[in-house]
């Protein structure tokens, strides 16, 4: 085939697959506020994705959390700058006629793209990680409990009570008690029920229904390094979790920046990251207790390598 001809293909087949992304009708891209100054105020933060019929909005999502998101990987998984952990935006987006919340990561790539310029590849590289497998002594997890019903909706003169539209369906959450001693419930159909209660220094995490994938992504904020399940153990559990507060910093660490752990959870304004014991030890003793362990181990993870990203996003 003559050159042109090929580059006359090319050009052709690039024009296609352009028409055929999907993308957001109308996309809003904000710097996000800054979190330490948000819990000074005590106002809540802005923090988390809603999908409304065609209304998207996600609220101070990092870059890696938004490509984690794009190309269905854990944030640990993508290698770009350190600043795609603290650049973090609030987005309001609607999504095209006939769209589910099954295209998001296809609307979200097409939208780093136009936005942020974000070009990628792929690696399988290895890297240090925690294998998380079955204990000798065997599991001591039970199995969940049957499926329960979707969640009845929020009622909406309940102040305690809201609901939020996710991927995996309606998640109804209610809070009780104020302060140190808050309860936070969480049912859905999928997960049901899940309840987290602050009490002497430590918070307590009880789920109905949890998958040993969910278990490991769960905890891996709270280590030094990721968690893969090497379990292999299909369906889902009942998972209790006893987690101090040095590991719940060293998560909110991770997920909002080092700036809000001592407005949110408290500990030394002048070094935030300095904890009274080494973070991740409840987490250990948690998992030893479900008849599981983590032992470090290089592994080949799969990755999404930014190859290019502009930092800030072109003006709505």
């Amino acid at each position: 085939m003559r050159p042109r001809l090929v580059l006359v293909f090319a050009l052709a087949a690039a024009s296609w697959a352009a028409a055929q992304r999907v993308s957001f009708d109308v996309a809003s891209i904000k710097p996000s506020p800054d979190i330490a100054t948000i819990a000074a105020k005590h106002v809540a933060p802005h923090i988390g994705m809603r999908i409304d019929g065609a209304h998207f909005d996600i609220g101070f999502a990092s870059l890696r959390d938004l490509i984690a998101t794009a190309y269905a990987v854990k944030p640990y998984q993508v290698k770009g700058p350190d600043w795609l952990t603290t650049e973090r935006f609030d987005i309001e987006a609607t999504m095209p006629a006939g769209a589910t919340a099954a295209q998001l990561p296809e609307l979200l790539q097409s939208l780093l793209a136009d936005r942020f310029k974000l070009q990628v590849h792929r690696d399988d590289n290895a890297q240090p990680v925690y294998a998380m497998t079955v204990s000798p002594s065997g599991l001591k997890a039970k199995p969940s409990p049957p499926d329960t019903p979707a969640p009845a909706a929020a009622d909406k003169d309940d102040k305690n009570s809201t609901s939020i539209d996710t991927a995996d369906g309606p998640v109804k959450i209610r809070t009780a008690g104020s302060g140190a001693n808050t309860t936070v419930f969480a049912s859905s159909a999928k997960t049901g029920m899940m309840t987290t209660t602050m009490s002497d220094g430590q918070m307590h995490l009880n789920a109905e229904k949890m998958s040993m994938d969910q278990l490991a992504i769960s905890i891996s904020p709270m280590l030094d390094l990721p968690v893969i399940n090497q379990t292999n153990l299909p369906g889902t559990y009942q998972i209790a979790l006893n987690l101090s507060l040095d590991d719940l910093r060293a998560a909110a660490s991770k997920a909002l920046g080092p700036g809000a752990i001592p407005n949110m959870m408290g500990g030394d304004a002048a070094n935030p990251n300095v904890a009274s014991t080494p973070a991740g030890g409840s987490i250990f003793s948690s998992v030893d207790a479900l008849g599981l362990k983590l032992t470090k181990r290089n592994l080949p993870v799969g990755h999404v390598v930014i190859d290019s990203i502009e930092k800030t996003p072109t003006p709505n």
